[in-house]
């Protein structure tokens, strides 16, 4: 083998180089395999225990009464919104800039995209914050909250208001770690604050009385126990962390204090290269909003139709939602693992371009596969699967026509491993145009449905021609070369082979 040819295997991560993409004699899977496999299964994981912890409050706030628990309707809404936008913005950002740094031996640059990351967490959050703690009234009246829930609702949110800043942090430090292909610590760390939660709500609620105070509390304190575990943990693996997977130590020593340029970012800002980094990433995060915004607009608007077309629709309708949401966490799981892997590898020259098509088809494949038993599976459910959540009979009257389109939409959930394979390689933009057709569509069908008075089958009908179209447009862009897309997997290029064919 060449010295080039060494170089360019040196720098590639261990799974990414031919031994790993190929089975060895006695092993069901590869090394590829089965770092796509397992770091899947952990993000699943932590996908699923922060909508847990949320469940929690519920459980507990219940006890309460029914005011109480109507007053956290507002406030889940509000902060999940916070959220939402932060993971599918912030987070997609941070995993692309960190990763392509990695790729490229470039450890400072990546330091600088997390202290950038930092800055923009730490002070959009205490903007959030304070104007949740500020005017509760005025945000939970926008909301929709009514004057009967109003006292409870404002209490819990300027309490809870004070864990912003610790929950975008912990989402932008969440997204480096999917850069550092370290999915366990992210898990471990939600993990542990959700068992903090559940134990601080029982003993604020019921030891203490606090009411709905001492939810909001058991909240905030785990999540600045998260916050504060994650920059812990960056603070002391230190700036290796970095550095590329498998390869030779970059000549640019990492520093240690991004954490603290990132928080006093004043010491920083002056230098034309912050400056730059900020403009990258905000400009990122504004187009990756707009993909975020057209999500929510698509299930704000199924949710709205659902509730004009009746009571049974309307509880149908969210015992679907739930049912359909836990599943699409596995395959949403393979869209951040995709990136991950094709941003570590994409930018690392000619040969690990081609080897981040190698990988991008074997995530693609893996999550076809999982949409697929996903689909199946609750076809062959569809009977007794909603009665699992719900055993009202008018409520599965109403469930029944819609599991055809629902199992359709399961299967098409494999547009987000393609999406993330795109995103891998720097396709942010495509990506995000994707949603304006499959969007559009998707609304027309709900209006059409609402003025033809269709039943719920109509709803879940626009929700699968939604996944149908993003999986269309990202097949055909991560597939075909007319599509001018960044991979073209699945095809053979005409360039020199790469040594790991």
């Amino acid at each position: 083998m060449s010295s080039t040819q060494g170089s360019v295997e040196e720098r590639l991560p261990p799974w990414a180089v031919s031994a790993a993409l190929t089975r060895h004699h006695g092993q069901l899977f590869s090394l590829l395999d089965r770092t796509i496999l397992s770091n899947t299964l952990i993000c699943c994981g932590a996908a699923v225990a922060e909508p847990l912890m949320g469940i929690a409050d519920t459980a507990f706030v219940a006890k309460l009464g029914v005011v109480p628990l109507a007053s956290l309707g507002p406030n889940n809404t509000a902060f999940s919104f916070i959220s939402f936008f932060a993971a599918f913005s912030l987070s997609v950002v941070v995993t692309d800039r960190i990763s392509t740094c990695r790729a490229q031996g470039n450890p400072r640059g990546g330091e600088l995209s997390m202290s950038v990351a930092i800055t923009i967490a730490v002070y959009l959050g205490l903007a959030f914050g304070l104007g949740m703690l500020l005017l509760p009234r005025q945000v939970l009246t926008l909301i929709g909250a009514n004057e009967e829930i109003m006292a409870d609702a404002v209490a819990f949110m300027r309490v809870r208001a004070l864990s912003v800043p610790a929950l975008l942090v912990s989402i932008a430090v969440e997204g480096a770690y999917r850069a550092f292909l370290d999915l366990r610590t992210p898990f471990v760390v939600i993990a542990a604050a959700a068992v903090l939660n559940v134990a601080l709500n029982a003993w604020l609620l019921f030891g203490l009385s606090f009411g709905v105070r001492g939810s909001a509390l058991a909240t905030t304190a785990s999540s600045w126990l998260a916050a504060l575990s994650f920059a812990a943990a960056l603070h002391l693996q230190g700036g290796q962390r970095f550095s590329p997977e498998g390869g030779e130590a970059s000549e640019q020593k990492p520093r240690s204090h991004f954490l603290r340029d990132g928080v006093l970012f004043w010491r920083v800002c002056g230098s034309p290269v912050w400056r730059r980094e900020a403009a990258v990433l905000c400009g990122r995060c504004a187009v990756l909003v707009m993909r975020a915004s057209m999500i929510v607009a698509v299930y704000s608007v199924a949710g709205a139709v659902a509730a004009r077309i009746g009571t049974a629709e309307v509880a149908g309708h969210q015992v679907l939602r739930q049912l359909l949401s836990l599943q699409v966490c596995l395959t949403w799981a393979y869209m951040s693992v995709g990136q991950s892997l094709v941003a570590n590898l994409y930018e690392s020259g000619a040969e690990g371009r081609a080897t981040a098509g190698k990988v991008a088809e074997r995530v693609v494949l893996y999550g076809t596969l999982t949409a697929s038993v996903l689909c199946f599976g609750t076809w062959l459910a569809r009977d007794s699967l909603p009665s699992v959540v719900v055993d009202d009979a008018s409520v599965l009257r109403a469930i029944k026509p819609a599991m055809l389109p629902a199992c359709v939409m399961l299967l098409a959930s494999a547009n987000n491993a393609f999406e993330g394979v795109l995103l891998g390689a720097g396709d942010v933009v495509f990506c995000t145009r994707s949603f304006f057709p499959a969007a559009a569509t998707a609304v027309a069908i709900l209006f059409y449905s609402l003025w033809w008075h269709a039943d719920l089958r109509a709803i879940w009908w626009a929700l699968a021609c939604y996944y149908c179209i993003l999986f269309a447009l990202f097949f055909a862009r991560a597939t075909l070369p007319g599509m001018n897309g960044p991979l073209h997997i699945f095809w053979r290029r005409s360039a020199p082979e790469s040594k790991f064919e």
